[in-house]
């Protein structure tokens, strides 16, 4: 399937038209921002780059899909890659010059070159990460959570301990409950999180690097939604 480019929405999802429906390629982007967080004038600007790159590296030439797309979701959005006419992985590419980040979706062997790719370009400072505004955030450093509110983020912290309700499983990236770094996830996504090998209490005493929207309420946490969002990145520091 072929496709033209259309834009780069400011919550840094790629967006073609594909007959009615709009194409994502995922997972590059954070997901939507909830209702009530505007993106950041920083991320426009970014998206701005970003639309510049893409229509000079397209050129007006066509896109390719996979022949085979998955259905809509019920925002009517396709979840797929998206490749330039050389064949080119088109967010691998954003992601390695630095434009994006990584936001999994979902579970995705996929995943791993992405990963590797926003490695480099975190190391080389490129596109955004020259910015010291989106540099991997502390799990126990109240004042640059707070200033990250309602934002997508990276956060790096040592698992400190798990807690659970009957709806919700958390874990703590911090002493400090009140101020640190929780991430949560519901009970329902368990078997998902099983599936994919990602055991929550197997990450106590782990250092990870999540990566979610911010939501800054009674505490600061994220909510994932697949195991995906979470890298474990070595033992505690």
């Amino acid at each position: 399937r072929r496709v033209l480019f259309r834009s780069i929405e400011e919550t840094a999802r790629f967006c073609s038209q594909c007959g009615n429906q709009t194409v994502k390629a995922e997972p590059v982007g954070p997901p939507p921002l909830p209702v009530g967080h505007a993106a950041s004038p920083r991320g426009a600007a970014r998206m701005a780059q970003a639309q510049m790159a893409v229509q000079e590296w397209t050129a007006s030439q066509f896109l390719a899909l996979p022949q085979r797309l998955p259905l809509a979701d019920r925002w009517g959005r396709i979840l797929t890659p998206v490749f330039l006419a050389t064949g080119e992985d088109l967010g691998l590419r954003l992601v390695a010059q630095g434009f994006v980040r990584v936001a999994p979706a979902h579970s995705d062997p996929c995943l791993a070159p992405l990963l590797e790719a926003e490695q480099r370009a975190r190391n080389a400072k490129l596109g955004l990460w020259a910015d010291s505004y989106y540099a991997v955030l502390a799990a126990t450093s109240p004042t640059a959570l707070a200033a990250h509110a309602g934002e997508f983020v990276i956060v790096e912290g040592v698992v400190q301990r798990m807690g659970q309700t009957s709806a919700r499983i958390y874990l703590d990236l911090g002493a400090a409950r009140e101020r640190n770094l929780s991430v949560t996830m519901s009970r329902q996504n368990m078997k998902v999180f099983a599936a994919a090998g990602g055991v929550p209490d197997q990450w106590i005493g782990k250092t990870i690097r999540v990566r979610g929207v911010l939501d800054f309420g009674e505490r600061p946490q994220i909510e994932i939604y697949t195991p995906a969002a979470v890298d474990v990145i070595g033992p505690k520091l």
